[in-house]
């Protein structure tokens, strides 16, 4: 197995990875560094109680698609052939066989998860939010911090209530960094607004109680965080604050 590991400046320098938390970026190096010769981590529970991270990192890069988890425990890295190029007198190829069995690359060498007849599976965010409720097609996009979109909203039909309390979200971090909050690309708005929708929606949330799991998160001072919505808009966070804030 190729001993030396490459990471792609492409990758790690993208909005969408440098939003991501603290702990979150760092395991994502060391998931790197773990990784065999197809970009499959074993024991990915291992490698963060040795760089102590907490639960919420893995969650978040899973959230934000830089792995993709399976059913073992184990997790493949992305975008492991855009980082890495392995010689084949260097290449030893991976022992999960089942797991490798299940993914393909894209036309921009990625991988993604297949169905069983090898085709790949299409994002589930990007499908529901894309589109209403009798396939209309829909021009969803927020960049908050833009001159043009920092005035207003693009509405999501399906839930007003997240809607809404996105916008608290944004106030909320203005108030606690000084700064507006950093640009989001369409997709990874539409990301975090599928999480929260399907939280929301999962226990029957009204508008308070998701305004609420917000002030708590950014009242609670333990947490190692840069407060972006990405960091928010996980399970593990999500489910914390849920408890948190007393709404079980």
């Amino acid at each position: 197995m190729a001993e030396r590991r490459m990471l792609s400046k492409g990758i790690i320098d993208s909005d969408s990875f440098v939003d991501m938390s603290k702990d979150a970026r760092l395991l994502y190096y060391e998931l790197n560094l773990h990784a065999d010769d197809d970009g499959f981590v074993s024991s990915p529970k291992k490698i963060m109680r040795i760089v102590d991270c907490p639960a919420d990192a893995l969650e978040e890069l899973i959230a934000c698609q830089f792995i993709i988890p399976f059913d073992s425990g184990i997790v493949l890295i992305r975008d492991w052939k855009i980082h890495n190029y392995i010689r084949a007198d260097r290449y030893t190829e991976t022992r999960f066989q089942d797991e490798k069995q299940q993914v393909t690359t894209d036309d921009n060498n990625k991988f993604v998860v297949c169905h069983t007849n090898g085709i790949p599976e299409v994002d589930a965010g990007k499908d529901r939010l894309g589109q209403g409720r009798l396939g209309e097609k829909k021009d969803n996009a927020f960049v908050p911090g833009t001159a043009e979109n920092k005035r207003a909203l693009v509405s999501f039909s399906e839930n007003p209530i997240v809607t809404e309390a996105m916008k608290d979200y944004m106030k909320f971090y203005k108030k606690k960094t000084k700064k507006d909050h950093p640009a989001l690309k369409a997709e990874n708005y539409q990301k975090v607004y599928c999480f929260l929708s399907e939280f929301v929606s999962e226990n029957s949330l009204d508008y308070a109680s998701l305004v609420d799991m917000m002030v708590t998160y950014f009242n609670n001072k333990a947490l190692d965080t840069d407060w972006n919505i990405n960091h928010f808009a996980t399970p593990g966070i999500l489910t914390n604050r849920f408890f948190e804030a007393g709404l079980y």
